[in-house]
């Protein structure tokens, strides 16, 4: 759009070098560089000018180098004598990251979840697609700075713990448990101790490993106590049942002491008396002798 008005600035012919290919002495450089959608000038739009590496008083190093600045475009016109080089933008999913003299953009990287990778930045005309890996994934090969293939993180098996948990750019690394710990499932950071068996009737019924805890059982011992227990406890209760008969049927030990100490004291009294004799029994007592022999 711009070639039309685009007027070319006479130069004097000489030799030059496009882009790694020698021209023949006398070929005429390119005066001007021209972008589309941009005004023409010079160095300032989307391809840069023609770079002269010789001077004068050099005729043995007769050459000029094209140095193109514009990332994101591409060139659609190469420059003749006539014209300027003409560049325009990437079209969308492509670019161009550093100045180049590409016909075409190059295409961007397409992040495969296949391959455990997840889009961390899209792609823009300058800058190709950046891609990382997908959570519980690792990067196991690269591309320069991009990754190219990722692997799911390295799942821990019961009886180990988690060393290290595993990152985007690393595994993650797994420990065995010392002897007298375990890990049941192993996303465990630290294995656990194992059960101590503590209580009057608590055994040890099996033995624990690795992924798997000490398992505590009731001694035989307390299934004995257990079936015991009625018989002695119907024991007990017969016993204070017939105390309590007991003390109530019969007089207490105080009541007895008591009685006895009565007793003693009444029988005392009736060894001490004095006897009394009335006049009356010692008077009638001779007559009734007398009379008994005339009866």
């Amino acid at each position: 759009m711009f070639c039309q008005n685009f007027q070319p600035a006479p130069m004097q012919a000489q030799p030059w070098k496009s882009w790694g290919q020698r021209v023949p002495r006398g070929a005429t450089q390119c005066p001007r560089v021209l972008m589309v959608g941009v005004t023409p000038a010079w160095g300032s739009d989307g391809c840069e000018g023609w770079a002269p590496t010789w001077a004068p008083t050099r005729p043995a190093v007769a050459e000029k180098l094209w140095t193109p600045w514009a990332a994101g475009y591409h060139v659609k016109q190469a420059c003749s004598e006539l014209t300027g080089t003409v560049c325009i933008p990437c079209p969308p999913e492509t670019y161009t990251a550093h100045p180049n003299g590409l016909s075409q953009c190059l295409p961007c990287r397409v992040c495969d979840p296949a391959l455990g990778l997840d889009t961390r930045q899209k792609c823009s005309s300058m800058q190709d697609t950046v891609c990382s890996c997908r959570q519980g994934y690792f990067c196991e090969a690269e591309d320069r700075d991009h990754c190219i293939m990722c692997l799911p993180h390295t799942i821990c098996q019961p009886g180990q713990r988690v060393q290290r948990r595993g990152t985007d750019s690393q595994d993650t690394v797994c420990a065995n448990c010392s002897l007298g710990t375990f890990s049941p499932n192993g996303t465990l950071e630290q294995c656990l101790p194992w059960t101590t068996c503590s209580g009057p009737f608590a055994v040890e019924a099996e033995r624990g490993t690795s992924s798997r805890d000490v398992s505590c059982s009731l001694s035989r011992w307390f299934y004995v106590f257990v079936s015991v227990l009625p018989a002695i406890s119907v024991v007990i209760a017969i016993s204070v049942v017939r105390r309590k008969r007991l003390s109530g049927s019969e007089p207490s030990e105080m009541a007895v002491l008591q009685r006895q100490v009565a007793e003693e004291a009444g029988e005392s009294a009736v060894t001490q008396a004095p006897k009394v004799t009335t006049v009356a029994e010692e008077e009638t007592a001779p007559v009734l002798r007398a009379m008994g022999p005339h009866r």
